[in-house]
């Protein structure tokens, strides 16, 4: 993959660490702000975790920079059905709203840490270059919970921009907008393409 692409990855994760930390500091007390730092700070590790695999010069580090981008979108689901019941200034969260996505998430989460061939059996290396080859029974487990838990937080964001009206209401439609074509280009091109054909060559695409 040529370099710029990566350096252009890098930006693209620094970049949404400034938009948490600017988020953050504006008002770190409200909850929906603190959950919106939590959301940038984990789509950068995402993007950094992709670069590194791209541009690893060796299948060991490659393979941790896997387990990175494979472990961060589960932080990010979480932290986004998080900011999806408080925004947009909600103090608190029902019980159910809390507990769920860290039950679902966290049996995967852990696991893929500290157990190497959790999700991410092995690499290998074809002529379009580096493929992960998964443990097809747990990514599909994986891939539910993440998918599941987008489509649950953009749903609820729906819902609120339904009750919301000017400012707040105009911050949940360019939201919603963003953050499906997000989901798609995330979904076309880091879980059919990768996984399904086994092609790795455009999974920077979905952080761009």
């Amino acid at each position: 993959m040529a370099i710029g692409w990566i350096v252009l990855l890098v930006i693209v994760g620094l970049s949404n660490i400034v938009l948490g930390l600017l988020v953050g500091i504006r008002d770190w007390k409200r909850p929906v702000n603190q959950a919106f730092v939590v959301l940038s700070v984990s789509v950068s590790v995402w993007v950094f975790g992709i670069a590194g695999f791209l541009g690893s010069s060796s299948n060991e580090s490659a393979f941790i920079f896997a387990k990175i981008f494979y472990a961060a979108p589960l932080v990010l689901v979480v932290s986004l059905m998080y900011f999806a019941h408080l925004f947009p200034d909600r103090s608190h969260m029902s019980r159910r709203a809390l507990l769920l996505p860290l039950v679902v998430s966290i049996p995967l989460f852990i696991p893929l840490l500290i157990n190497r061939k959790f999700i991410t059996d092995h690499l290998s290396t074809i002529p379009s270059g580096r493929v992960m080859n998964v443990n097809e029974t747990e990514y599909l487990v994986y891939a539910l919970v993440v998918v599941s838990l987008f489509v649950a937080a953009f749903i609820e964001i729906y819902r609120q921009s339904t009750k919301l009206q000017g400012l707040y209401k105009e911050q949940t439609r360019w939201f919603l907008v963003a953050g499906v074509i997000t989901a798609l280009a995330g979904g076309c091109f880091n879980i059919v393409q990768a996984h399904w054909l086994h092609d790795y060559r455009y999974i920077w695409v979905g952080p761009l």
